[in-house]
């Protein structure tokens, strides 16, 4: 990209797993788009394709699907068929099968340095996305017709392997770029929020996220797991040669203890808080650890700025909802947007921005308040509490409605959520009623300002 080509019809700060899917989901429209990151896409050091994995929900692999991007991502994903969810040292135990729901699979697992490559291979696809890589945003200047992002360069520094800001005193800002809408994508402290000052509610968790992949004797055979402990869950995910990704939430005041025990005694101190029903645990990767926190924006959008995935919800990672939570934005977002561009309407307008946050804060509120309750809930050592939630967990392996219900949340396919998060094709969102809908309130909204 020339300096001189600075507007775009879309501008996404953040090329990360959300970002960077954003784009590629907006590119068969024909709009003008940029991508912002201070990474370069394929640097190693882009934190959003590091060790961890990503579970990918039913409704979520649709979503990608209809974006272009399964074709290429499926052969790196392992099938979840099964998923078993216990509560140590307590009866309660609930099964899914994907059979029982006449489904090829309840989700997948893939690992994300291997999302980042597919993603980087379906950028290559599309002439109509700018990378503007090495680069972070400094000051954003909102007008009534567009947004204008002011960037400084970043370089990385050899001796840290850190992206550092190059400031030059008598240039203050080496590019500047503009767009009828900007999405921030940029993660969850978010530096467009805090340049807008847009306040957040944020709980700190005092746990940890243990973070590897581990071996078993027995293979996965598509089972996954969450159990439950006083110290909190711990949830293991089928991967691609027979091996598990592990997310084991464990007190912060212990973390040092974990990364201190050498590979052996880590796997014994997981094999006796996970017990042995996904066999014995044989060899273990290299380990890593995150703070566990969730936080939600006050606002969802601030004038042409929109908010999506951690920048504008962070969750505990407790039933793997995270990434699918944000892939439905990026559903409601491009639907929205491609309605918008069909019928020659402002991509940043009011009535996009409003139905953007009407229609997508159910689902947020309610998902981020559902893992915070499981993580709160399951570490509760009262044991009213305890007998309680194992008679909810029996009543769901029991129940077949609740179990459906259950199912359909762990699937992503509730009748409420996004058209294409419900398997609906881009092509024919011209014809839903959320089209209808914007067009009703584009209307009444122009009629207004002409008076």
């Amino acid at each position: 990209m020339t300096d001189s080509a600075t507007h775009f019809d879309v501008v996404i700060v953040g090329g990360g797993l959300v970002g960077a899917t954003t784009a590629i989901a907006l590119a068969p429209l024909g709009l003008k788009i940029a991508v912002i990151e201070p990474f370069a896409i394929d640097s190693n050091q882009q934190p959003s394709f590091d060790d961890r994995s990503v579970a990918l929900s039913f409704g979520s692999a649709q979503i990608l699907n209809e974006f272009g991007i399964w074709e290429f991502l499926s052969s790196h994903a392992f099938p979840i068929s099964n998923i078993h969810v216990s509560d140590k040292s307590h009866f309660g135990m609930c099964r899914l099968s994907a059979a029982e729901f006449d489904k090829s699979a309840l989700g997948y697992v893939v690992e994300n340095r291997s999302v980042g490559l597919v993603l980087k291979q379906c950028f290559e696809r599309h002439n109509n996305i700018s990378i503007i890589s090495s680069y972070a945003v400094t000051k954003v200047e909102q007008l009534e017709d567009n947004c204008s992002l002011f960037l400084e360069s970043k370089k990385l520094s050899t001796e840290s392997d850190q992206y550092v800001q190059q400031h030059d005193q008598a240039t203050p800002y080496t590019k500047q770029v503009s767009a009828k809408l900007v999405i921030a994508a940029d993660g969850t402290n978010s530096s467009i929020a805090n340049l807008l000052n847009i306040k957040k509610q944020r709980f700190d968790y005092p746990n940890t996220a243990a973070i590897c992949n581990i071996a078993t004797e027995r293979k996965p055979d598509g089972w996954a797991y969450e159990r439950f402990t006083e110290a909190g869950p711990i949830a293991l995910l089928p991967l691609v040669r027979n091996r598990y990704s592990v997310v084991w939430s464990i007190k912060s005041d212990s973390k040092h203890d974990i990364q201190s025990l050498t590979d052996n005694e880590f796997i014994a101190e997981l094999q006796k808080c996970f017990g042995h029903r996904a066999g014995k645990i044989t060899r273990v990767g290299e380990r890593s650890c995150y703070p566990l926190q969730s936080q939600l924006l006050d606002q969802y959008y601030s004038n042409r700025i929109i908010f999506v995935g951690n920048a504008l919800h962070t969750g505990h990672p407790v039933a793997g909802q995270g990434f699918n939570l944000g892939l439905r934005d990026v559903a409601l977002i491009t639907e929205l947007v491609a309605i918008a561009a069909h019928y020659d309407c402002d991509l940043g307008s009011p009535a996009l921005r409003d139905l953007y946050q009407t229609n997508r804060e159910i689902d947020i509120i309610q998902t981020l308040s559902m893992t915070d309750l499981l993580a709160r809930g399951f570490s509760q050592t009262n044991k009213v509490v305890a007998v309680m939630r194992n008679i909810m967990l029996q009543g769901l392996d029991n129940v077949s409605l609740l179990k459906q219900v259950f199912a359909n949340h762990a699937m992503g396919l509730r009748h409420d959520l996004p058209f294409l998060a419900r398997g609906g094709k881009l092509k024919e969102c011209y014809r839903q009623p959320l089209a209808f809908t914007f067009l009703d309130r584009a209307e009444r909204q122009l009629s207004s300002v002409n008076k």
